[in-house]
């Protein structure tokens, strides 16, 4: 919670009983026009992350299948691309790499 709302918050359960004007002091159309424009840009970004997320795993089975784990620099370049992602690869006890953190 942002701290104008938490004062916001303080305020009105300072105000007393018989004043109903706060609530609508804070309605205002142009701030929820602009709120709904920041909650769309929001939805935007994290959808454009799950998508992300979603192509690099893919590539990931893409890669992990077609080269040799032992020596590849394409997982090496795959781990580096998708690393603010949280994701990278290790490799299983039979040798087989593995998605982490996906």
């Amino acid at each position: 919670m942002t701290r104008q709302v938490q004062r916001q918050r303080q305020r009105d359960d300072r105000a007393p009983a018989g004043d109903t004007g706060s609530a609508a002091d804070l309605r205002n159309d142009e701030l929820s026009a602009d709120v709904e424009c920041c909650l769309a840009e929001i939805d935007e970004a994290l959808q454009a992350g799950t998508d992300e997320r979603a192509e690099a795993k893919l590539e990931f089975e893409r890669i992990s299948t077609a080269c040799d784990w032992q020596d590849c620099e394409e997982l090496r370049v795959w781990q580096a691309r998708y690393a603010h992602l949280g994701l990278r690869y290790g490799i299983s006890c039979c040798g087989v790499p593995v998605l982490l953190g996906g």
